[in-house]
């Protein structure tokens, strides 16, 4: 099924605006402050075991 870009943004906000009520603010800048951080130190973790491996080998 194919939508056009207005009817993505609203389906995208909608969702928005009725999860902000349910949880608050807070708990949603707290959860993509988590989620950013936990996907630096994987990031970042996967470069430093590359350069292990390549050093031991």
């Amino acid at each position: 099924m194919q939508f056009d870009i207005n009817t993505r943004y609203g389906i995208i906000g909608g969702t928005l605006f009725s999860v902000l009520p349910l949880y608050g603010l807070e708990a949603l800048w707290e959860t993509a402050i988590t989620a950013a951080i936990g996907a630096s130190i994987s990031f970042f973790m996967s470069i430093l075991l590359k350069k292990v491996r390549e050093w031991w080998s």
